[in-house]
């Protein structure tokens, strides 16, 4: 008596596990995303007396993560305050005011990518 069993199933599953695993591996696209959301959030926030400060934002991606950088040397004083200025924490506001936005963006970078397998 012989039997036999289809396994192609499991190869195809195999598969697409293994493309999933690569694509959760680079979360670029999603970081990119996230820090582009800060951003947007935060555009009305930096005090405005130049416009140099709004105007310098900068967002950097790579597999590690997101960074959003403020290009002018005075953003962090502006943002913490110094012992003479009170702080006007924009930064910190905007990121304060994306954290569950950018968890539903990873949620749902993360369930399409499973929705493929």
């Amino acid at each position: 008596m012989t039997i036999t069993a289809d396994t192609s199933p499991v190869a195809t599953l195999a598969t697409g596990l293994e493309a999933a695993a690569a694509a959760l591996e680079d979360p670029s696209s999603v970081l990119k995303r996230a820090g582009e959301e800060v951003v947007r959030i935060a555009g009305p926030r930096p005090p405005r007396r130049t416009g140099r400060l709004a105007a310098s934002v900068q967002v950097t991606t790579d597999a590690e993560g997101a960074g959003i950088r403020w290009g002018v040397p005075y953003a962090r004083h502006v943002n913490f305050g110094t012992r003479t200025m009170r702080a006007q924490p924009f930064a910190t506001d905007a990121l304060a005011a994306t954290a569950t936005v950018l968890a539903d963006l990873a949620a749902t970078w993360a369930t399409d990518i499973l929705e493929t397998v």
